[in-house]
């Protein structure tokens, strides 16, 4: 009982709609009716500036953390049916999923990637640094934050198969069961991103008039 509470506070955290609080905070409008719709970072920077979008990367990137380094540890028993681990990526997963599907916004949210990299940097911090590198590199490269996250959700398990298989660490089975399941989120979230890249129709990071 304690676990499945646990896991409802992690859906309720990570459904907080930032990115449309702030937007209507700032700008007295809802980010959903301006550039691609979503509540997550790269609209509310086009909506409403950088410094609103900061503001909601890292609270987005809270949920994920706290779903995973504080819900997960408080709620599971001792005598749970899991382990502490596979509950902290459970936890972070529903976290990922919330930030999409949001039940305070009509289960419209963002994309779940700055989130997912809250959940990496909490449960596997040096993988999620070089994850988030190549999204920095591929972003400097194309000026696309869809093409960045979806190259940095590609890259998560493969990072951590060569960690395990050609360097020869201790890679845990949660961890990379994890980074795909990730990978998969992202890129079924980004589907119409995907689309719109290999059409050439995709939009760049900037801002738009509201």
């Amino acid at each position: 009982m304690t676990a499945l509470i646990g896991i409802v506070a992690s859906y309720l955290v990570g459904a907080l709609p930032f990115g449309l609080i702030i937007t209507r905070i700032v700008k007295n409008v809802d980010v959903r009716q301006f550039g691609s719709g979503s509540t997550g970072f790269t609209n509310v920077y086009r909506v409403a500036g950088v410094g609103p979008a900061a503001v909601v990367a890292l609270l987005d990137v809270a949920k994920g953390l706290l779903a995973s380094m504080l819900i997960a540890p408080l709620f599971l028993s001792a005598d749970g049916v899991m382990t502490i681990e596979l509950y902290r990526i459970v936890c972070g997963c529903i976290a990922v999923l919330a930030h999409i599907f949001t039940v305070f916004a009509g289960f419209k949210g963002g994309k779940g990637v700055l989130t997912g990299l809250g959940v990496c940097i909490g449960i596997m911090p040096l993988e999620a640094c070089a994850a988030f590198t190549l999204f920095a590199l591929v972003f400097a490269a194309t000026r696309f934050i869809s093409a960045g996250s979806l190259v940095a959700a590609a890259a998560l398990p493969i990072i951590l198969l060569v960690e395990k298989y050609f360097l020869e660490r201790d890679v845990h089975a949660e961890h990379l069961m994890f980074s795909v399941a990730l990978a998969l989120i992202v890129f079924l979230a980004h589907r119409k991103n995907i689309g719109r890249l290999l059409r050439g129709e995709e939009n760049r990071f900037q801002r738009v008039k509201t």
